[in-house]
């Protein structure tokens, strides 16, 4: 994705992911923990994407990963059939650490 127009459409695949994806998870996850996606990175290939989140209450971000872990073919076949582009990449999912440091910061400079 050397061009210009290849990375234009490698960072819109990147938002609709992020966005479909959060769209998947308030449909699909049930109302036990608030599960919010922060970001989305695509392989250089474009065949993996990896989608972060975090969970609230943090207690239940173990149950949240394994939820979004078993529901990936599903969130995958789910954006599929929203997005037009010849190949939506297999997604595997993580937890936000990044987001997880700027939250503990935050606090500890409002404190």
């Amino acid at each position: 994705m050397a061009t210009h127009e290849g990375r234009d459409r490698y960072d819109r695949l990147n938002m609709l992911v992020k966005q479909y994806a959060g769209q998947y998870v308030s449909r699909e996850a049930g109302n036990t923990a608030l599960i919010t996606i922060t970001r989305s990175t695509i392989s250089p290939d474009g065949k993996k994407c990896m989608v972060y989140f975090t969970a609230l209450p943090v207690d239940k971000e173990n149950a949240a990963l394994g939820f979004l872990k078993r529901h990936r073919g599903d969130m995958r076949d789910y954006i599929e059939s929203i997005v037009r582009t010849q190949n939506v990449p297999f997604i595997d999912v993580a937890v936000d650490e990044g987001e997880k440091n700027y939250q503990r910061i935050d606090g500890l400079l409002k404190q």
